[in-house]
């Protein structure tokens, strides 16, 4: 049987130019380049799936790349194009949309698409979707965060805009015929009608089968190792947990490693040099993080619950560190699905000491029970989240959608 096609309007580059890019950026788009791919895969199960692409990164001048060059691509399997556009603040936005018109509409000419899916809040994506729903196109739209959420990098202007985007982007979400949402709460509002999917994330497979590949021997020292991957922000509670360790009683032997960019990259390395238990590995890429990720006694989750974007996002890491086999010590974001609770430690406490007190008190474990819930956790999320388990969940939703009505294209 032949599969459908669909499109995916969203950020999937191949690998190679993706990480020229992120070296280049301050807040580089990772994890967006992660779950594109996965989610790409997970669609092709079942479909023929058409990419359509934009290069995920910030505006120039953070980005010394002013012109993002067009055209079609080939890799892992997939046909896709690119968007050209010029990098900078409301031309970005412009270029992605008129550009992103004369593919898209191509594709739905030539390959009549039973579903336009498009990945996040972007104002021109959802603008093309919408507009295509004219001519009898369905559009599905995979809510990963919340509109509008700011940067640290974002200038001024920028954050006033991400505030006029937030606020019309709901009309086109509500037009949707799926939302896909990896925290229940970024669709509670929208109509009831609109078939709706959550789950937390996708496990990548690319990540997976590193971790599978890699055997790796821990070292058998008495320095109980603790690393962090991701986002190295305030906002996530990073300068917290810098400090936590640092107010540790001098005996306490531990090592805390920070990898990844941000705004509390220097504040890192200053404290790395006043105490040797705070270091920082730097920006890695999957090969080189995979086998950090494994030493390691316990992956850490600090971002703080009191935030609104807490509850209405679920962090891709904690998927990626369930799949180490390597404890996880989280707080308990509301997104946690309760599924997954019984597989993470939990800091009850998000000030400095009680961060302390959490990583002691994991410390004190018997290693062989950490590591039986650790085993446990691997398993599930390897079934429970894998591309291929998540593929069945988007298609038996395209079914549901597909039955309520006939194909109705105009393009003929």
């Amino acid at each position: 049987m032949d599969k459908q096609n669909v499109v995916f309007l969203g950020f999937t580059i191949p690998e190679e130019l993706a990480h020229d890019y992120f070296r280049k950026d301050p807040n580089p788009a990772i994890q967006t380049h992660k779950f594109a791919w996965s989610f790409a895969r997970s669609l092709a199960t079942h479909n023929q799936v058409i990419l359509i692409s934009s290069v995920p990164i910030q505006n120039y001048p953070l980005v010394d790349k002013l012109f993002i060059q067009g055209g079609s691509f080939k890799d892992q399997d997939f046909n896709g194009y690119f968007i050209p556009f010029i990098n900078i603040l409301v031309l970005k936005h412009f270029f992605r949309l008129f550009f992103g018109f004369f593919i898209l509409l191509y594709v739905c000419v030539f390959k009549k698409p039973e579903v336009i899916f498009v990945h996040g809040v972007h104002t021109p994506y959802l603008i093309l979707a919408n507009f295509f729903k004219l001519f009898g196109f369905k559009s599905a739209i995979i809510l990963t965060d919340p509109a509008g959420v700011e940067l640290d990098t974002d200038s001024f202007l920028s954050k006033f805009l991400k505030k006029i985007d937030k606020s019309i982007v709901g009309f086109f979400i509500n037009n949707a015929d799926i939302l896909i949402s990896l925290a229940p709460k970024l669709v509670e509002n929208y109509d009831k009608k609109i078939i709706k999917l959550n789950f937390p994330g996708i496990l990548n497979k690319s990540f997976n089968e590193g971790i599978l590949a890699n055997h790796l021997e821990k070292e058998n020292n008495q320095t109980f190792r603790i690393v962090y991957a991701g986002g190295l922000h305030e906002i996530y509670g990073i300068k917290k947990l810098v400090n936590a360790i640092l107010t540790l009683p001098p005996d306490v032997s531990i090592k805390m490693l920070f990898l990844g960019k941000g705004d509390q990259l220097e504040y890192i390395k200053q404290s790395s040099k006043v105490d040797s238990r705070v270091g920082y590995g730097g920006f890695l890429s999957n090969e080189e993080l995979i086998p950090e990720l494994l030493k390691a006694d316990l992956l850490i989750n600090p971002r703080p619950t009191s935030l609104e974007f807490s509850g209405l996002s679920f962090p891709s890491k904690l998927i990626e560190y369930l799949a180490t086999g390597i404890p996880v010590l989280t707080t308990k974001i509301v997104s946690i699905p309760s599924c997954y609770e019984e597989f993470f430690y939990y800091i009850d406490d998000e000030s400095e000491s009680g961060i302390q007190q959490a990583i002691v008190r994991v410390m004190a474990i018997d290693p062989v029970e950490r590591k039986l819930v650790a085993s446990n956790a691997q398993k599930f999320i390897q079934q429970e989240a894998s591309e291929v388990a998540v593929g069945e969940k988007i298609n038996y939703m395209i079914k549901q959608l597909l039955r309520r009505g006939e194909k109705n294209y105009v393009f003929r």
